[in-house]
């Protein structure tokens, strides 16, 4: 049988996704054996046992971690990587799945694995989370706060102390907007708020009088057993809320959406659309809507000709957000359509944009080339496609949209732009142009990947 063994590391929501995409590892492969060795350290100072109940699976244990089994780094001399040289056949030290090879492959080599990671290794389902339940005293004390809940309850967490993505995107001034929105929107509602800002804690409980429940207890700090048993109680709880307000780059956000369920309203998020053409953004903003911020290159001062050489849209999407991700340091995506037209091979496609001319982008030229390459042509069938790259902490997610249609004789309508003069979608008889733009961003290719790239970040 194979082992691999996996340390977690970080803070406590890093820790579980880890461990519960260890599990979810161990059930897919019968011929592994996986331990999870749990680190009690000021990162999180409590053992996997002393916060939660154990798994019952024979090829799986979470165990306290021994010393050879330390990540390596300068004060230790690195003398635990020289230690476990004897014992495995690979080591993958501060792991990162989504910029290196995935952890099968590595399994699929070696015998014997060792990883220590803060990401989870592999994708798990909803149903692994919810076999992950605090320890007994911990859930009686959730549903002592669970049980006063009212029916409109909405989660509050609000990351502060040394996580400066969080204060500079996720404000003070955002949290409030956002809960003035929701009391605005259903007077009656209640936030249960979990803070380690107790200065704000006191702001937010002074501003909604008799609208904000917390969990009363002294501790915020995580380096104390009390204080993760009172992390596990604010996550478990936030959980059940019906929606949460959470804080940008923050695990704990994420992860308490993701034990329930429910949607995540990154409070305060902003966007790159790497495009400076206000027709795009223009859509883009009104499927998005005022929820989350989107800023062109012109809004963070990016005047580069980013570079679009892949050979696919989906390589050139992610090319251009991963260009402002790794350059201006924020979230970026980008887009990249083509025309697929059956008579010309599934052509234009990458090129559509500069059809006519590969040094330009000229529109009207790129229009009357195509009208005039199927002039003879027995079939018009077309279709659009849109492909958003989201970059997002480093990491890609791709959204697509198509639309079928055919291609008109001449141009007709005067809305829109590009190539909409001559697209005509199924079903409508009208061009994109002679649609109109409140239509056509109700049926568009960009605005069906717009509106999977909103279902996403709405949760």
């Amino acid at each position: 049988m194979n082992k691999l063994t996996v340390v977690p590391q970080g803070g406590l929501c890093n820790r579980l996704r880890v461990m519960l995409s260890a599990l979810s590892l161990s059930r897919r492969n019968d011929d592994l054996y996986v331990r999870v060795e749990w680190a009690k350290n000021a990162e999180c100072l409590a053992e996997f046992g002393e916060l939660f109940e154990p798994f019952s699976d024979s090829h799986f244990s979470i165990t306290p971690r021994r010393w050879w089994h330390v990540p390596s780094m300068r004060s230790n001399l690195h003398l635990p990587t020289l230690w476990r040289r004897l014992s495995y056949d690979k080591q993958l030290t501060y792991f990162r799945p989504h910029e290196d090879r995935p952890i099968e492959e590595y399994l699929s080599q070696h015998r014997i694995v060792y990883v220590s990671t803060g990401y989870a290794l592999c994708g798990y389902s909803p149903q692994t989370v919810q076999e992950l339940r605090p320890r007994r005293e911990l859930q009686e004390r959730i549903d002592g706060i669970v049980g006063t809940f009212s029916e409109k309850m909405i989660g509050v967490h609000v990351r502060r102390t040394d996580n400066i993505q969080s204060q500079n995107t996720s404000t003070d001034e955002a949290f409030f907007a956002a809960m003035d929105r929701e009391l605005e929107a259903e007077p009656y509602a209640m936030f249960f708020l979990a803070t380690d800002d107790g200065a704000l804690k006191s702001r937010m409980m002074a501003r909604y009088p008799g609208h904000v429940l917390i969990q009363h207890t002294p501790h915020v700090r995580r380096d104390t057993l009390e204080g993760m048993e009172e992390a596990v109680v604010d996550l478990w709880c936030l959980s059940k809320t019906e929606k949460i307000l959470g804080s940008y780059y923050s695990s704990f956000s994420e992860t308490a959406a993701e034990l329930g369920g429910i949607p995540l309203e990154v409070v305060g998020q902003k966007l790159v659309f790497a495009s400076n053409n206000q027709h795009k953004l223009d859509e883009v903003r009104s499927i998005l809507g005022n929820r989350i911020e989107i800023l062109s290159l012109a809004d963070i001062g990016c005047h580069d000709d980013i570079p679009e050489t892949a050979d696919t849209l989906e390589g050139n999407a992610e090319q251009k957000a991963r260009y402002v991700y790794e350059r201006y340091g924020m979230d970026c995506f980008a887009d990249d359509t083509g025309l697929e037209v059956e008579a010309l091979g599934g052509g234009p496609g990458v090129h559509t944009a500069r059809y006519a001319y590969p040094d330009r982008h000229d529109p009207e030229a790129n229009t009357q080339k195509l009208l005039a390459e199927l002039k003879n042509k027995s079939t018009r069938k077309a279709r659009f496609r849109t492909v958003i790259a989201l970059i997002e902490k480093g990491k890609c997610r791709f959204f697509e949209g198509i639309v079928n249609g055919e291609i008109a004789s001449e141009k007709r309508g005067t809305h829109g732009f590009g190539y909409d003069p001559v697209f005509i979608p199924e079903d409508t008889g009208l061009t994109f142009a002679e649609l109109g733009v409140d239509v056509k961003n109700d049926i568009s290719h960009r605005a069906r990947a717009v509106r999977k790239l909103a279902e996403y970040i709405n949760g």
